[in-house]
């Protein structure tokens, strides 16, 4: 990645890119440093509950619910 902050006294500009970004797609913001900018959140993509799927065993599965179970039930 590159940043860099520059103060230009036309309003044309010049880049060179760097070699090992050539082919690749890029993405160029222009903005005024001084001025607030509004850019939209991006939200990230969460993962499903099958992405999940076999990371425990059916035993530590087992552990876990007891453990949920139990804890829910001291709350009572």
């Amino acid at each position: 990645m590159l940043h860099k902050q520059i103060t230009p006294q036309t309003t044309d500009i010049c880049i060179a890119i760097p070699q090992d970004y050539v082919g690749r797609k890029l993405e160029l913001l222009v903005y005024a440093v001084d001025e607030p900018v509004d850019l939209p959140l991006i939200q990230e993509s969460q993962p499903s509950m099958s992405a999940f799927k076999g990371i425990l065993t059916r035993e530590q599965g087992e552990e876990l619910l007891a453990y949920v179970q139990k804890s829910r039930h001291d709350w009572e």
